[in-house]
């Protein structure tokens, strides 16, 4: 459980939601600022409120957000949950998110893997997204992921023609619902975990019993991978450009300078997104 209490946030409020883990934080903290110091800096360049849940007291003491708008919060009272390393992530990730959404943002909860960038100006047609939700009455959205079931991935109890989402983005928009899901998945994930560590196979179950209340995100709304451009129109009638950028940090630098996308007026955006 959460050991800060946080201010109840104002009524519609949207804000992200990051998790880090002790590598990610070591990361951020170098002269090289890896893929959280760059998330969180495209996120601070929206104005909205951003929490960041980290595994102990120590750990958040030692944080040095981008901007005053980033809460950051311990998950454990000073201990380390042990584990196998990879199954040990997994499970921090959905616990720290868990936990994240004990404040839910009134608004809606964006969670954002660390290598997810936000371009900028974008924040008011990301957090559409929520609104689209709640004309449908659904509780949580994400996108189809770009391999719809990996063969090892297959499950009896789930129709092959149900693919597994993309865990990396979530939108939170009924906060009860959500913590609910994320309890669901959490419980699933220590019950069957997958063989390679992932937590796909155990969202891509709780889903399904539950996919009344999924909406799905277009998919189109982040670039994902090596071979996605960033900068590409993918909706030639409004001229609409991809909101995030799913590539760790590193690759967006490397793909930037191979195909020299800098942005003229600012040599530390690519299309308007920190890379």
């Amino acid at each position: 459980m959460l050991i800060v209490v946080l201010a109840k946030p104002p009524p519609g409020e949207r804000g992200f939601l990051f998790v880090a883990n002790r590598g990610a934080l070591s990361d951020a903290r170098s002269k090289h600022e890896g893929d959280l110091r760059y998330a969180l800096r495209s996120a601070c360049a929206t104005g909205h409120p951003v929490r960041l849940v980290v595994e102990t007291p120590a750990e958040a003491g030692a944080v040095r957000p981008p901007c005053g708008r980033v809460d950051v919060v311990a998950l454990r009272n000073g201990t380390r949950r042990r584990a196998a390393v990879e199954k040990r992530q997994r499970q921090f990730k959905l616990e720290a998110i868990l936990a994240g959404l004990a404040d839910a943002y009134p608004g809606g909860t964006l969670y954002l893997d660390n290598d997810v960038a936000v371009r900028a100006g974008a924040a008011a047609e990301l957090f559409g997204i929520f609104d689209a939700m709640r004309r449908s009455k659904k509780a949580v959205g994400l996108s189809e992921a770009h391999v719809c079931v990996p063969r090892p991935h297959r499950a009896r109890d789930v129709p092959d023609g149900f693919c597994e989402r993309n865990g990396g983005v979530v939108f939170f928009g009924d906060a009860a619902a959500g913590r609910s899901l994320v309890a669901d998945w959490l419980a699933e994930f220590d019950a069957r975990p997958a063989r390679d560590g992932h937590d796909q196979m155990a969202l891509r179950r709780v889903l399904w019993r539950r996919r009344s209340e999924l909406y799905n995100v277009p998919e189109k709304l982040q670039c994902r991978g090596v071979s996605c451009d960033p900068c590409a129109v993918y909706d030639a009638k409004t001229g609409r450009r991809p909101l995030l950028w799913h590539l760790h940090h590193k690759k967006r630098q490397k793909r930037a300078k191979h195909h020299k996308l800098r942005d003229s007026d600012r040599g530390d955006t690519v299309c308007g997104f920190a890379a």
